[in-house]
């Protein structure tokens, strides 16, 4: 505690100084204007969350058998372009700007616009679906885990991934660059273990596990944090959970 309190009064001491200045008043935008704003450098920053949910997204699909797969809210589609390779692929996002790179990314997908709360398909049409980091933006959780249960077929593999709750308590929102060369942020909403496993129930989708991989050393290190996590902070930091990820089975 008395390393973490002489690394605050360091951090404090330079607040002033331009070179770690991170623009601290950031206007709220709400999800499409956000990430329209961060489409075109999306992929090519540091991101922790990413770095510790994909590899682990990609390995528990990896074993299903080929047939027709969703990546819902499917962002620049980093998992359309891995669900691709053997399935039918199709993603939905509400931006077109993150669309327009999507198609770009995975080329073999089908990609159109929608709403996550409001599916574009039939009930039970698809043997796999995968919703990653986008949960976390809607102010109603169990509409949105409701769609997914509803477009997946009984014994499909569903998997949804999060910030993790400890991560938003800490970190809070996504922020992302403004057009006016400003800061912005998106609302992560923050959940509890519990509201996740009640919209599930709700949902008809089972619980096979819940992974939670800790802050990657990129975290630590990259971005805005690696200006001014020091000693005592990284070692607070380590082995916290970064993304909370749920494998789940429609029942």
């Amino acid at each position: 505690m008395a390393a973490r309190i002489e690394e605050i009064k360091k951090i404090v001491a330079r607040m002033d100084d331009p070179r770690f200045a991170v623009g601290l008043d950031a206007e709220e935008l709400d999800a499409r204007s956000g990430y329209a704003a961060s489409a075109p450098g999306y992929d090519n920053t540091v991101n922790p969350l990413i770095e510790a949910e994909h590899p682990i997204v990609e390995r528990l699909v990896g074993d299903v058998p080929a047939g027709r797969a969703l990546d819902a809210a499917c962002g620049t589609g980093r998992h359309a372009k891995h669900l691709s390779a053997k399935h039918e692929t199709y993603g939905v996002d509400a931006s077109p700007e993150m669309l327009a790179v999507a198609r770009e990314t995975a080329p073999d997908a089908t990609f159109d616009t929608g709403d996550l709360e409001d599916l574009p398909f039939p009930d039970g049409h698809f043997d796999v679906v995968v919703c990653a980091l986008a949960l976390c933006h809607l102010a109603d959780l169990t509409a949105g885990v409701a769609e997914i249960g509803r477009v997946a077929r009984r014994g499909a593999k569903v998997v949804l991934t999060d910030p993790h709750p400890m991560n938003v308590a800490i970190i809070s929102h996504l922020f992302v660059p403004t057009t006016d060369g400003g800061l912005g942020f998106v609302r992560n909403h923050r959940r509890l273990v519990g509201d996740y496993l009640r919209a599930f129930e709700a949902a008809g989708l089972r619980v096979v596990q819940c992974i939670e991989p800790p802050v990657p050393e990129s975290g630590l290190t990259g971005g805005i944090g690696g200006r001014f996590l020091d000693e005592a902070m990284r070692q607070a930091l380590e082995g916290m959970p970064q993304a909370i990820i749920w494998d789940l089975e429609r029942t």
